[in-house]
């Protein structure tokens, strides 16, 4: 993943989650994908009051790049898809849908 497909950040933050489990991470600029908090259980109040703090956290993250002019000016338009290389991103209202091609 290129820097300018980045919008010149330096990684950009996921999340991946399945049933009451939860993670959180980054992807760096040159795809390399690193865990930052998880798996956590959200069935544990504990693991609950981390993914509470980590979500307060990206809020705060995701200001300070607005108030820096680092989040990209790109617009993705609803229900198309939008096709990079091997990866297609489609927005909808409830829900966004990654798929990425293996080789």
């Amino acid at each position: 993943m290129e820097c300018a497909i980045m919008g010149g950040l330096r990684y950009v933050l996921c999340y991946a989650a399945a049933a009451n489990m939860v993670q959180f991470g980054a992807i760096e600029p040159g795809g390399r994908f690193r865990i930052v908090l998880g798996p956590l259980d959200l069935e544990l109040r504990r693991d609950q009051l981390q993914v509470f703090v980590a979500t307060v956290n990206i809020g705060r993250i995701f200001c300070t790049y607005k108030h820096e002019g680092l989040i990209p000016q790109d617009k993705f338009p609803l229900f198309l898809p939008v096709k990079h290389g091997s990866s297609t991103i489609t927005i909808r209202y409830g829900y966004v849908r990654k798929e990425i091609t293996l080789p």
